[in-house]
């Protein structure tokens, strides 16, 4: 495994630091594509110097198996979260493309290799859970549990703030979809100027009453007809998330859209089954729990977020 972490730094990594030397690649970061390559490579490094080395050689002397509760301390000091970061580059890397060919890479490719520290991360609880299943001592069964505790939690931590990580992205792909938001129109060209200050909405800012680290999910996303009042139905694309609904409409020749209605939260909304099959009305609430807008939308094509 460390040799495969070598491989990365020594040649990918190397070769792409030579290469920026002599004025190629210089849009690259480093940082960004290899992340803390260097950190986890002294980590490992240091764990099979200190840690399990050691553990092996003296069982080796002994000639029995090795003694699981020393290597305690090589799995109760993990304190810091190791983040990983997908190239951004939608071309691939000239240098890249060389490197991979390097019979050192087996034919793995520079992303398969970037994955391998968190793929390790997993493997560690199932072999302490596998100690475990053969140890009957209570202080060396005592002493794998805190271990397998150690690592399950860190993991969880990383899977946490990767999700987040993705769920954010998701969130910036579809505001970036939304071109305009004009769910208040201005009666004259003064009206419209004032109200241009307050005709946006940032769909990436933090959800209202959550806990920082909460991120909004898109749960929801599709095609429907809406009828309001007395009106005829108009074709309308609807976003909903974990706390609000946006109605929207398509924008001509492009794959964008625009807000054309208030963003509605979600515990302000309430929906009733309509005679009609496919529809259901909808009510929005304000502060007093009394009605301010009702719509009729008819489900055309809804698709669920994965």
């Amino acid at each position: 495994y460390i040799k495969k972490l070598h491989v990365i730094t020594d040649l990918f990594l190397c070769g792409l630091l030579n290469l920026q030397e002599s004025g190629l690649l210089s849009e690259v970061e480093p940082v960004r594509l290899f992340s803390n390559i260097q950190d986890i490579v002294q980590l490992h490094t240091s764990l099979w110097a200190e840690v399990m080395l050691p553990a092996l050689e003296k069982a080796r002397q002994k000639r029995s198996v090795i003694n699981p509760t020393e290597l305690h301390q090589g799995f109760s000091t993990v304190s810091v979260c190791i983040s990983f970061v997908k190239t951004l580059m939608n071309r691939p890397l000239q240098h890249s493309l060389w490197a991979e060919t390097h019979k050192q890479c087996n034919r793995l490719k520079l992303t398969d290799m970037l994955v391998k520290p968190h793929q390790r991360l997993t493997k560690y609880p199932l072999l302490l859970k596998s100690v475990l299943k053969k140890t009957d001592d209570p202080a060396t069964r005592e002493a794998l549990n805190k271990m397998v505790a150690a690592v399950e939690c860190f993991i969880n931590s990383v899977d946490s703030q990767m999700r987040q990580r993705e769920e954010k992205q998701k969130l910036a792909a579809i505001a970036g979809r939304i071109e305009a938001y004009e769910a208040v129109e201005g009666a004259s060209e003064e009206v419209e100027r004032i109200l241009r200050e307050y005709n946006n909405f940032d769909l990436t800012a933090p959800v209202m009453g959550a806990p920082p680290e909460e991120t909004r999910q898109l749960l929801l996303e599709g095609a429907l007809k809406m009828k309001e009042g007395k009106e005829s139905r108009m074709d309308v694309y609807c976003f909903l998330f974990t706390d609000v609904l946006l109605i929207t409409k398509s924008v001509k020749r492009v794959e964008k859209v625009k807000v054309i209605r208030q963003p509605l939260v979600i515990h302000n909304v309430v929906c009733r089954e309509l005679k009609d099959p496919g529809s259901f009305l909808l009510i929005y609430l304000n502060e007093f729990r009394c009605a301010i807008i009702k719509a009729s939308p008819k489900s055309i094509n809804l698709n669920a977020s994965k």
